[in-house]
């Protein structure tokens, strides 16, 4: 009875505790530090360098990380088989979420996907291809010398077009006649594999689509409607806040006025993924990013994705939305009803978010009309327009609204 009871009132006291600030953060800070000690700190003995320990594996990072040794006879004898791993995914019966939209699933995939990126060269399955950090290279690129191709290099934005009103970024291909050969612009040559994009990408993508792929940090930034979601958010929020740091210090030059609105956005990144999306978790309670909470502390290193992560996320996934459903039935993991599980895989490369007839923007050309060409009707999408007084913490809450609403459903997001 009195388990019953307590189990009864967790949610009650997980939201109290969550209200009252010291204590919030004293729980967030014992919850992320706890989660960031489950593993040995790095470096680790093992990466996909090779079978043992090796100077490479400890130190290049071009190779993705590991946890686990290699593996043995006796090990594989104990592994669960192929059909109880599939169960995991199997549904017996649909559950709508209550406080997770089908934008949960889309923000997940654009933002692994920049930092789950198996080399998809001939030999090379072992190399990640990203920079291992949360650095919103989806929309900046992962150099320095694609980011300033990004750049409009004018009061510190990133090349944007206005079509119908509303701002997105700049195509990437040439305007073409109908079947035409795609060829990038020449200011975005170099920005991908051209050759990657095209024939494995967008191979399988309708031809009249292929013309209305942006131009952003990722090669498959436009090969989902997630992915062209929130790449335009955020494109749409940097080019924002620039204009609010231009007003607010008209002495600074563009290279200034870049590089802090990037810094802002990369934290208001942080901040989605720690305090937002973390609802996901079995209790609801509302984790904090502490400012200054790594400083000194023990996992903190510089990131190194591992193979693990990269296998098990989907694993993961499931496994959060099974045992929500044990505990809470009432309130289903937010992928119930949105995504078939046969979706739910592991990174099959850059190129693994094909398009297959439902990717890319819609159709909208600010260029003019060409022979053949579709005309042109804009995507239905929100402006991504906030308040320019400040960057301020009230000023961070107001203009993470749009990307809080896309990820939570309107009864979620009207308790942020």
């Amino acid at each position: 009875m009195t388990r019953r009871l307590l189990s009864s009132q967790t949610p009650r006291l997980v939201s109290l505790v969550g209200k009252i600030p010291p204590l919030r953060a004293w729980v967030s800070r014992r919850v992320i530090t706890g989660y960031c000690s489950a593993t040995l700190p790095r470096p680790r003995a093992f990466s996909m360098a090779c079978d043992y320990t090796s100077w490479p594996g400890l130190t290049d990072r071009r190779f993705t990380g590991r946890h686990l040794p290699p593996t043995t006879a006796a090990m594989q004898e104990g592994l669960p088989s192929e059909q109880e791993v599939t169960a995991l995914f199997r549904r017996e019966q649909e559950v709508s979420s209550t406080d997770t939209s089908v934008l949960f699933a889309f923000f997940a995939q654009w933002f692994t996907d920049s930092f789950l990126r198996t080399s998809h060269e001939e030999g090379k399955f072992g190399q990640n291809t990203s920079n291992h950090e949360i650095d919103l290279c989806q929309i900046y690129g992962l150099s320095a010398d694609k980011t300033a191709m990004l750049r409009s290099h004018v009061g510190g934005r990133l090349r944007s077009q206005r079509i119908d009103g509303d701002e997105f970024p700049e195509f990437l291909y040439q305007p073409r006649q109908p079947g035409g050969a795609l060829v990038f612009k020449p200011e975005f040559a170099g920005l991908h594999d051209e050759r990657f994009l095209t024939r494995i990408i967008l191979g399988d993508a309708a031809d009249e689509r292929k013309d209305f792929v942006f131009a952003v940090g990722l090669e498959h930034g436009s090969s989902t409607i997630g992915n062209t979601v929130m790449n335009v958010v955020f494109v749409r929020e940097h080019n924002r806040v620039a204009g609010v740091l231009q007003e607010a210090n008209p002495d600074w030059d563009d290279e200034r006025i870049f590089q802090t609105a990037r810094n802002v956005l990369n934290v208001m990144l942080l901040n989605l993924v720690v305090q937002d999306i973390m609802h996901i978790a079995p209790l609801d309670f509302p984790l904090q990013n502490v400012p200054f909470m790594a400083d000194g502390a023990v996992w903190n290193r510089s990131n190194w994705i591992a193979i693990e992560f990269n296998l098990l996320l989907p694993l993961a996934l499931a496994g959060a939305r099974r045992h929500r459903r044990r505990r809470r039935p009432d309130r289903a993991g937010g992928l119930s009803q949105q995504q078939p599980a046969g979706d739910l895989q592991g990174d099959r490369g850059p190129g693994h978010a094909a398009v297959r007839g439902q990717g890319g923007p819609n159709r909208a050309d600010e260029h003019a009309p060409v022979p053949g060409r579709p005309s042109p009707s804009g995507p239905a999408f929100g402006r991504g327009r906030g308040p320019s007084a400040s960057c301020g913490p009230p000023a961070w809450r107001r203009t993470t609204t749009t990307a809080r609403l896309l990820i939570r459903s309107p009864r979620r997001a009207s308790r942020s």
